[in-house]
């Protein structure tokens, strides 16, 4: 299973430009923003509404968590209803030059397809 689907290339591509726009983020910041902005398209009469398909903070983990172009950067606390308070990671960006630097010092690429943003770095150095 190599590749990755679009729609998680896709995430990959907002999630980037979300944090590099607005700093650190934590996940549940990342899909509140997927859901209820990025996922709405204004002046498309085909797509006015809100798609019915939305982002989980699970898809969005395992997208960051698997994806070159995110690192976690440090710990914020979150305290719940109940009391409990619970340590929750935040995300930064890695330099898109680290993280190509990163992908051309591996013999072999695993993935044949990359966000967008990663593809333009990669056309730019000639490696695709």
């Amino acid at each position: 299973m190599s590749g990755g689907a679009n729609g998680n290339l896709r995430l990959a591509e907002w999630c980037y430009q979300y944090i590099k726009e607005n700093g650190h983020k934590t996940v549940s910041e990342m899909k509140d923003y997927i859901n209820e902005q990025k996922m709405v398209y204004p002046g498309d009469i085909h797509r006015e509404k809100k798609g019915w398909a939305s982002t989980t903070s699970q898809q969005l983990t395992n997208v960051i968590r698997c994806s070159p172009l995110f690192e976690v950067v440090g710990k914020t606390s979150i305290i719940y209803a109940t009391g409990t308070d619970n340590a929750i990671n935040l995300y930064g960006i890695v330099p898109i030059e680290k993280a190509v630097d990163t992908i051309a010092g591996k013999k072999h690429l695993i993935r044949k397809r990359w966000p967008q943003v990663m593809k333009d770095e990669m056309k730019r150095r000639g490696m695709i």
